[in-house]
């Protein structure tokens, strides 16, 4: 991955944070398909490793379709359910 000298993620890295509030774990992740459109894609659950699994699972369909939900036979809104 490349190193973003602004000192933040680059788009698809994700990241994870607690909610003190809610009492739950977050996670979210941003990036740009290959018309250049930015989306945004959050998870949240009561375990860390739960929503880290999430992120993961989504951060490899993401590299299937190469950033482009589209190309897949599955709708972004139902993966997002998923």
């Amino acid at each position: 991955m490349n190193k973003n000298t602004t000192g933040r993620k680059s788009d698809g890295e994700g990241t994870i944070y607690f909610d003190t509030k809610e009492g739950r774990w977050h996670s979210e992740i941003q990036w740009s398909d290959k018309r250049g459109e930015k989306h945004r894609k959050n998870f949240s659950g009561k375990k860390k490793t739960i929503v880290k699994n999430k992120l993961e699972e989504f951060k490899k369909q993401l590299l299937i379709t190469e950033g482009d939900i589209k190309k897949n036979d599955i709708s972004f809104e139902d993966f997002s359910n998923h």
